[in-house]
């Protein structure tokens, strides 16, 4: 009666305080697709996974994730006024193929947000990534401990760059 709204922050924190039950939701997240088509980001098993994930936790934390895909026709502006509209709380930034066009038009100083990977350029913030210098390591490790000793390596473009040095390192 008074208007009392909780803070999923702190709901979440009770949840996992007092037993980890479920929490309703009571905020909403936003998961930027910039990808051309709507389900081409999904199509990848490891991004899949990470909407998956970031849905799940969501979730169980009192928010709502919410799959936001951008074509490139509407101007970020625009976007910024959606994401006011709506009253979100919070961005990922899944993994881009392209950088999208003027995303220093959105107001990401009014948004927490973290970004999955280095493929978005210029946005500082929080990242969520594999360890790719590690993993490379790891796998010549591993290769040399069954007896391989010349180990190549074969890729594209600049889409391994952290992978590419962990396999310099290893070889």
């Amino acid at each position: 009666e008074m208007g009392f709204r909780p803070d999923p922050v702190m709901a979440a924190f009770n949840c996992y305080r007092t037993g980890k039950r479920a929490v309703s939701i009571r905020a909403s997240l936003v998961w930027l697709n910039f990808w051309k088509g709507r389900k081409e980001l999904r199509a990848h098993r490891e991004f899949a996974a990470y909407w998956e994930g970031a849905r799940e936790t969501a979730e169980r934390n009192g928010y709502q994730l919410e799959d936001l895909h951008l074509d490139g026709s509407s101007p970020m502006r625009r976007l910024d006024t959606i994401l006011r509209t709506r009253n979100v709380s919070g961005l990922l930034f899944p993994p881009v193929r392209e950088q999208p066009a003027g995303l220093h038009e959105l107001g990401l100083a009014r948004f927490p947000f973290i970004r999955f990977g280095y493929s978005l350029q210029g946005v500082p913030g929080h990242v969520v990534s594999s360890d790719q210098l590690g993993d490379a390591l790891l796998a010549f490790e591993r290769m040399r401990a069954a007896g391989y000793a010349r180990v190549g390596f074969v890729t594209y473009g600049r889409s391994f760059t952290r992978f590419a040095a962990g396999v310099a390192i290893g070889q």
